[in-house]
């Protein structure tokens, strides 16, 4: 049990790797159109919120200026133009995204269970016979549903994070650095408690589950003993 849970944080990384990489080329098998589309539409809808931030502190900048240089309607309409448009794009493409999802994670899916079946097919039957590797066949055949097209759609949202970040960034950089180095400090401390977090829940995750093998070992061998 210590062997997975203590495991040293370079394997962990390792093993984020492969899975990353693992999970994007199942993505790309399953429907290449799909991740460019939606790849570029997160990234466009990233990088909606520090525009509208941008244009936002337009007309408040207009306005405080207003005593020296005279202001009217026509001055602030192509920024509520650029508000109204940075908005609407931004609610379509996340409509968009939101009713295409499903369908993106079923193709990935469906790519999942054909490998799957490929590769069972290959299996000598004696292994069918084996507990252990009936176990793991069975938690695939359970967690392929979901676990392939929640993986993979949360590498490509990490392209529009990427966008804002270094939006918001420039928009702040633009104001004074230091208030860079204010919310890479925030966001630091912020990554630090989430990495400890989700490290105890990774060893609860498997503690029980190696619990509960060892439980069904054992009831398996009382059964077994049962019958002889």
């Amino acid at each position: 049990m210590k062997e997975m849970t203590s495991s040293p944080p370079d394997s962990r990384a390792r093993r984020v790797r492969k899975n990353l990489r693992l999970g994007m080329s199942l993505a790309w098998a399953a429907s290449p159109s799909s991740v460019v589309r939606y790849s570029a539409l997160g990234m466009l809808s990233a990088a909606m919120p520090p525009i509208s931030v941008y244009l936002g502190a337009e007309p408040v900048n207009r306005i405080a200026g207003a005593r020296a240089r005279a202001l009217d309607f026509n001055n602030v309409l192509p920024v509520i133009v650029g508000l109204w448009l940075a908005t609407g794009v931004q609610r379509a493409v996340g409509a968009y995204m939101g009713y295409g999802r499903n369908l993106f994670v079923r193709r990935v899916q469906l790519e999942a269970e054909r490998r799957l079946l490929a590769k069972a097919a290959t299996v000598n039957l004696g292994h069918f016979d084996n507990s252990n590797w009936h176990d793991r066949l069975a938690r695939a055949k359970r967690d392929v549903s979901w676990r392939p097209g929640d993986l993979t759609w949360s590498v490509l949202g990490l392209s529009g994070n990427i966008v804002t970040i270094l939006l918001m960034a420039g928009l702040l950089a633009g104001l004074h650095y230091v208030l860079v180095l204010l919310a890479l400090a925030s966001a630091i401390l912020s990554l630090a408690i989430e990495r400890r977090v989700t490290s105890k829940l990774y060893e609860f995750f498997y503690e029980e589950l190696l619990a509960a093998k060892g439980r069904y070992a054992e009831l398996f061998e009382i059964q077994a003993a049962g019958y002889r």
